[in-house]
């Protein structure tokens, strides 16, 4: 079943699931997962999460692949135990592209209060774990809620989370050449978080949203990974790096993604209680431009650093808030970037269930046509040509490129049907041969049976021929022996 209809400058649409009918066919609700596309494969995988919204201890640990180009989920086959449990049997953890082909896991959730450090590598095009081995004895603490972040071509930064005891505010490297972790020391108060989100942007590192034990975040905190110094902006301020006008009662759980100069926000709940169940859900939908802080202008104003490096602030070019009533408020749900025209999103929870739809959000036009000089400004926060390339379904297209996408599968059905047509009718000739080789065939076994019988006849003919004149020659034998005995007088 789908749905579509338009938000303000938003267009968005369902893909929801028939229990009846869908049933085994996709992930099915759930919440706390991750959603990650490697668009040079045209997929994106749903990794493990809770299946309940009454019991913390459900924990999925499938693994389902979205074909990018159909739309069609795939389930993998199950993973083998590992003496760090199963792969994907987690929750509030995080999954970060690491190559073309690789996904990176850590930590999160694995049920009966245990939280896990552990590093696992998914390889798409064998579609199998490894778990490398960690040199050195330095490493995270187990953690939930954290975020993660490549950096660069081989690092990937962690940060925040929630131990079980308390909040995390260190900032560990994983270096995935020599899988070693390295804790950076840095300047400032480190904000506590977890269940927030983080992005790249330049050289900074940027956090939002989340919660610590004074309650939900209304603070953008940025790490200077050259520095390593933190600057803290309140929202609302001018020079704010996500300044949302409406009212900011969902910081948590809400799915954040950088499209291009862009953040598209969706969803997110609220700490007014520790239960999830007594908590208020948002279906709030937001995009805001981030650009850099002029270098013309003074720190004072602009929020630069005592490096001098400029940070970069929230503009007045936005779209929305929009309250999405198509879609259920919701938290804990997973967003990721399908094409350069849309962002995909799957799952989530409210306060007395779970979700287990899939949600096509299509972006308004100046951000589809911003993005190409976001990535040259910014190529490690943002890989334009892998999204700009992928190969994805018509209905994650928009303007000419769905045209040209509908173009090529009318061609490329054209030419299938003509390929079949072909087959069949070689399949048809194939078969006639067959008949007539058939038909010859009997023929030629009928005209040896004859030639046998007339043989057959033959010899039997030949038989008694030959028995006729042995009785001859016995009947002449008799009367020459006869003839030859004496006459008596």
């Amino acid at each position: 079943m789908v749905l579509e209809t338009w938000f303000s400058e938003f267009k968005i649409s369902a893909h929801v699931p028939d229990p009846g009918v869908d049933a085994g066919q996709n992930p099915g609700p759930r919440w706390a997962h991750t959603f990650t596309a490697l668009h040079e494969l045209g997929e994106a995988y749903v990794l493990g999460g809770i299946r309940s919204a009454q019991n913390l201890s459900a924990l999925d640990d499938s693994v389902w692949c979205l074909n990018l180009r159909t739309l069609r989920w795939e389930e993998l086959a199950p993973q083998p135990e590992t003496e760090e449990g199963v792969c994907a049997r987690r929750a509030f953890h995080t999954t970060t592209r690491l190559s073309d082909y690789e996904l990176v896991v850590f930590g999160g959730w694995t049920g009966a209060k245990d939280r896990d450090n552990s590093v696992f590598v998914f390889n798409a095009l064998k579609k199998s774990w490894t778990v490398p081995q960690v040199q050195g004895r330095a490493r995270p603490e187990p953690r939930q809620g954290h975020s993660a972040a490549k950096i660069n071509a081989a690092d990937i930064a962690v940060y925040g989370g929630w131990s079980g005891e308390s909040f995390c505010d260190s900032l560990w490297i994983l270096d995935t050449c020599s899988w070693t972790w390295t804790r950076v020391e840095t300047l400032g108060v480190s904000p506590q978080l977890a269940d927030h989100s983080c992005y790249m942007s330049d050289w900074w590192l940027l956090f939002n949203g989340g919660f610590s034990a004074e309650g939900e975040n209304a603070m953008t905190h940025a790490l200077d990974l050259v520095t390593k110094e933190w600057t803290e902006q309140q929202e609302g301020n001018d020079d704010a790096l996500l300044d949302f006008a409406l009212d900011r009662i969902a910081e948590v759980g809400q799915s954040e993604i950088r499209v291009g100069q862009y953040l598209i926000r969706l969803g997110g709940c609220d700490v007014s209680s520790g239960l999830y169940e007594d908590r208020n859900y948002s279906n709030v939908l937001e995009a805001r431009r981030v650009q850099r802080v002029s270098e013309g202008a003074s720190p004072s104003a602009t929020g630069a650093t005592s490096s001098g490096h400029d940070l970069v602030s929230g503009s007045d070019i936005k779209f929305g808030p929009v309250l999405v009533d198509l879609i259920s408020p919701r938290a804990y749900h997973a967003c990721v970037q399908a094409s350069k025209y849309c962002v995909l999103c799957y799952g989530g929870r409210d306060k007395n269930s779970c979700f287990g739809d899939l949600w096509v959000v299509m972006l308004p036009e100046k951000i589809v046509l911003e993005q190409k000089e976001a990535a040259g400004s910014d190529p490690l926060a943002f890989d334009f040509d892998a999204v700009s390339k992928a190969r994805v379904h018509p209905s994650l297209l928009r303007g000419p490129a769905k045209e040209e996408r509908l173009i090529e599968r009318q061609v490329a059905r054209s030419q299938i049907a003509d390929l079949v047509s072909d087959l069949r009718n070689s399949v048809a000739d194939k078969d006639t041969s067959l008949k007539l080789e058939r038909v010859n065939q009997r023929g030629k076994i009928e005209w040896l049976k004859e030639q046998i019988q007339s043989v057959e006849a033959d010899l039997q003919m030949l038989h008694e021929y030959k028995e006729s004149l042995d009785k001859n020659q016995w009947q002449e034998t008799e009367a020459e022996e006869a003839a030859a005995e004496p006459q008596e007088d």
